[in-house]
């Protein structure tokens, strides 16, 4: 397993960021992290719920 350090980024730097709509990105607590895909159960609840 490999650790990397991660430098905190500030909002102005996010952005300013050159992403792309899809995949989704948030920013949260000084980090920028992808969102990740919705799972088949997250779906299927959203099925329910709706």
């Amino acid at each position: 397993m490999v650790l990397a350090a991660v430098l905190p980024v500030t909002l102005d730097e996010f952005s300013r960021l050159p992403i792309e709509e899809s995949p989704a990105w948030e920013f949260l607590n000084g980090q920028v992290l992808q969102k990740p895909s919705p799972t088949f159960y997250h779906s299927l609840l959203q099925k329910y719920l709706v």
